[in-house]
């Protein structure tokens, strides 16, 4: 999606910096990291965050479909990061292999105006009956200001 799309429907993400620091930086140097990206447009800028952390970083094909970048979500095996505002991360969530998944979302002027039917607020909260999934799932809000912090 366009900049100005993404962030008026509340589709906000952590910079690349912000997300090596805040969400990747438990990992120690050397991992290993996946990222399955729609677009190209900032993926150099996420790569180079993650190299800083020393992390060792690979990207999904760029001639992947939806369909597979979907399935490769699935196979995650450690850790699963993504936004809350995903259908298929939350899904991978749910029904993929990944141990450990971290659903994340921003508190920025972009967010709190776009329509949501359930906040981010009140999807944190949710009472899981499985004990696997409640283990599993860790929720996470960042403040922003609504600048993009590229």
């Amino acid at each position: 999606m366009r900049k100005r799309n993404y962030l008026g429907l509340g589709y906000e993400e952590l910079s690349p910096k912000r997300m090596a620091r805040e969400l990747l930086s438990h990992l120690p140097a050397n991992s290993k990291v996946a990222i399955a990206s729609r677009g190209e447009a900032y993926i150099d800028q996420y790569l180079h965050a993650f190299h800083e952390q020393g992390l060792i970083v690979r990207t999904t094909p760029t001639n992947y479909s939806s369909i597979q970048d979907f399935c490769f979500l699935l196979q995650a095996q450690r850790e699963l990061i993504g936004t809350m505002r995903s259908t298929f991360t939350r899904w991978a969530a749910l029904l993929g292999k990944a141990q450990h998944v971290h659903l994340y979302s921003i508190d920025s002027p972009h967010t709190r105006s776009a329509q949501r039917v359930e906040t981010s607020e009140e999807r944190m909260h949710y009472q899981w009956k499985r004990n696997e999934l409640k283990n599993k799932i860790n929720y996470h809000i960042f403040a922003s200001n609504g600048t993009l912090d590229w």
